[in-house]
């Protein structure tokens, strides 16, 4: 905090001045400058705001910042910062750290042992958050861990953990199961308390509810709450970059599709996640590259623009089919086959390169079935072009 301390002085800002503008307490901000009580995470994040132009240099301190952290509720604060920041690396470290201290009995006093305590119901789950941000742990079996674990009836981690099982319904696919544990985001999303808190979680559900209204082929409040993320004064960048790729998928298909306006979005969105901490290997960054991929391949353009590196297998194989290596592609095709691994958007793939007007019912039956009513529309399209109502 001395840095701080020294930063603050040489722009020759004033204590009163900076409480003022940034709404914390003259007195919260002296104490905490001076070490005597650890600062809150939204006032240090408003002061760091105020005290350094540079947007890597503030990175750094709020990293630095999290990383000291050691009380209860800042902890709690951080874990949901980082998640809606991509910040995922800084977020292990605060996990490992915190379950290392645990599980190694590395504790000092009393109150810092009920801290710990208390602490660990959100690390455990915040864990598994995190193996899912970073492809390690998704659809069943992350439903199956979730599953094999007893968590916390308190609300904030109820959020969370339904959270969870929302996002491992929408890997398995089953979107239609993903709305029951939506209504229970909402319901234990009222009660929670602390407001730094309530806005990191409400970033996240508007999230999954901007997918989820996309999924139900409600394009208008899809926009609608995608728009509404893009227009906060949250600097969340991973929030933002997930409404920039809903609103981009938006435009892909229907009446009104747009290729044009889709692919600026879904680009829009890949450059805010590497403008941010998300690594390459991440989910979210493999998923908008796909989908990016996949707007190229169905309308056979920019195919040169295609990132090989990061694109989903049945895509690689629809590629090949389509402008590649056919039997290559093919080959591909029949190893998920194999394994029961064509998906609806697999089998929609595999329609149309072997223009099998019954693999195209197929397709459609799965996406009807697991409540992908926007995609369906695809199918739909391509069997009136088959002739087929």
């Amino acid at each position: 905090m001395n840095e701080l301390y020294n930063a603050i002085n040489a722009k020759n800002l004033s204590i009163r001045s900076l409480a003022k503008e940034t709404g914390v307490s003259k007195s919260a901000l002296c104490e905490g400058l001076s070490g005597k009580t650890e600062m809150k995470l939204e006032s240090f994040l408003a002061i760091i705001e105020k005290v350094y132009e540079n947007r890597n240099e503030r990175k750094q301190k709020i990293d630095e910042f999290i990383l000291l952290c050691e009380k209860d509720l800042n902890v709690r604060k951080a874990l949901g910062y980082c998640q809606c920041t991509g910040e995922y690396s800084i977020m292990q470290k605060i996990i490992d750290k915190k379950l290392g201290n645990i599980q190694e009995g590395k504790l000092g006093d009393p109150d810092e042992k009920e801290d710990y305590k208390r602490i660990n119901k959100y690390l455990s789950i915040y864990d598994l958050y995190n193996k899912r941000n970073n492809r390690k742990l998704t659809g069943q079996e992350l439903l199956d861990e979730l599953d094999a674990k007893n968590f916390s009836n308190n609300q904030e981690c109820q959020v969370i953990l339904n959270i969870l099982y929302g996002l491992a319904m929408y890997d398995i696919p089953n979107y239609r199961a993903m709305t029951v544990f939506s209504a229970k985001i909402e319901s234990h999303l009222n009660k929670v308390e602390n407001e730094f808190i309530k806005i990191c979680l409400e970033m996240q559900y508007k999230e999954r509810m901007a997918y989820l209204k996309l999924l139900e082929n409600d394009i208008e409040n899809c926009r609608h709450v995608c728009k509404n993320i893009l227009e906060s004064k949250f600097d969340f960048p991973i929030i933002k970059a997930s409404a920039l790729c809903c609103l981009g998928e938006s435009y892909m298909l229907g009446n009104g599709y747009d290729i044009l306006k889709a692919e600026t979005y879904l680009k829009e969105a890949i450059k805010t996640l590497e403008g941010s901490s998300v690594s390459k290997d991440s989910k979210k960054y493999f998923a908008f590259k796909t989908t990016l991929a996949f707007l190229y391949i169905e309308y056979g353009y920019n195919l040169d623009k295609i990132d090989f590196d990061y694109i989903d297998i049945g895509e690689l194989a629809y590629y090949e089919c389509k402008f590649g290596d056919r039997s290559k592609g093919l080959e591909i095709f029949h190893k998920l086959q194999e394994e029961g691994k064509l998906t609806a958007i697999r089998l929609y793939y595999l329609s149309r390169i072997k223009d099998d007007i019954l693999l195209m019912k197929d397709s459609l039956e799965k996406f009807e079935k697991n409540g992908n009513l926007y995609y369906v529309q695809l199918v739909k399209d391509a069997l009136l072009k088959e002739g087929v109502k």
